[in-house]
């Protein structure tokens, strides 16, 4: 079995959704979570963790302290003033977290984010999968910030160290979007061509499209399919896990999943998916839609939040008059 690392620095508080999203990557076989955190660990309710949590390891540390780490990692004087601009940093994980890639003897390295439940990841990423290929995304057009994996080897490790002018953008206090923009271009430069077909083309004649999000992702096959990307190690498919929501808008099928046994299912199309990424969905919650009740394992993840599975109602959403998502 492939093992992977996935390192995430997190500074702040945890979020309403912690002991769910904890619960959820103790299901996660071959695969262990590093937190360099100041935060006290969580340890994932019974009814909601299938496994004993240790593939779950938490490194006390400052967001002080973390910063002079990565200093010293990379020769630089990193000093962000907050701890968003740590997702700049994502591509040089490697290097920052270099002795505990060696430790572990782990097959790939990555990152991911926390406001998100996983599913069951590795019928995914089979180890048919992982080794055939070098580099996973789940976007079908860059390397995603929400989880990006890559074979842990030397060209791969250092690869970030090829970014143009990484020094300077690491030093600034701005948030360049290293690990979903500068990161793609370093090993698929043909990407520009897809975000501009989409901002000039998919974007603007959205309405001309059944479904935009579906049809660009048709497109963006083609393409890397022409640019032979498969060949070249690099596997970016779009796995449709962050629903496009406002308190305006809620696509076709009311963008509600179901939670249950470590899997999540898209009730829209009976899909399952590698996980569902919160990052629309948690900008119309109130904290306590955003909490999981407690003793239960069945849950409904929707615009209305998480809810028992068993208690939840059908409900109709608000939708915009050409009922077609926009790009994430």
């Amino acid at each position: 079995m492939n093992r992977i690392a996935l390192f995430i620095p997190y500074f702040g508080q945890w979020p309403a959704w912690a002991e769910l999203y904890f619960a959820s990557c103790t299901q996660q076989q071959g695969v262990d979570f590093h937190y360099f955190t100041d935060l006290q660990p969580i340890a994932p309710p019974p009814q909601l963790s299938l496994h004993q949590s240790s593939n779950l390891h938490f490194h006390p540390i400052s967001f002080a302290d973390y910063c002079r780490l990565v200093s010293d990692r990379l020769g630089i004087d990193f000093q962000p003033e907050r701890p968003y601009k740590l997702c700049d940093l994502r591509p040089f994980y490697a290097i920052v977290h270099s002795d505990l890639l060696r430790e572990g003897n782990y097959d790939f390295w990555g990152f991911a984010d926390l406001d998100l439940v996983w599913g069951d990841l590795k019928a995914f990423y089979t180890d048919d999968l992982l080794h055939r290929y070098d580099i996973f995304s789940t976007h079908d057009d860059r390397f995603s910030g929400h989880l990006c994996l890559l074979r842990n080897k030397p060209s791969l490790n250092t690869a970030a160290l090829r970014l143009p002018h990484w020094k300077e953008r690491l030093c600034s206090q701005q948030n360049y979007a290293l690990d979903e923009m500068a990161f793609t271009l370093l090993f698929y430069p043909q990407a520009r061509l897809l975000w501009k077909v989409h901002r000039h083309l998919y974007l603007r004649y959205a309405s001309h499209f059944r479904n935009e999000f579906r049809s660009y992702g048709k497109f963006c096959q083609w393409i890397n399919a022409l640019c032979g990307l498969r060949r070249r190690g690099i596997y970016l498919k779009e796995m449709y896990t962050s629903p496009y929501v406002t308190p305006n808008f809620v696509p076709a099928g009311g963008a509600s999943y179901r939670y249950a046994d470590g899997h999540i299912t898209d009730l829209a199309t009976g899909e399952a998916l590698p996980y569902l990424h919160f990052v629309f969905l948690k900008t119309i919650w109130t904290p306590q839609q955003a909490t999981p009740p407690a003793h239960t394992t069945d849950l409904l993840i929707s615009p209305d939040g998480i809810l028992p599975w068993q208690s939840s109602k059908e409900v109709k959403f608000p939708t915009s008059p050409t009922n077609i998502p926009t790009r994430r």
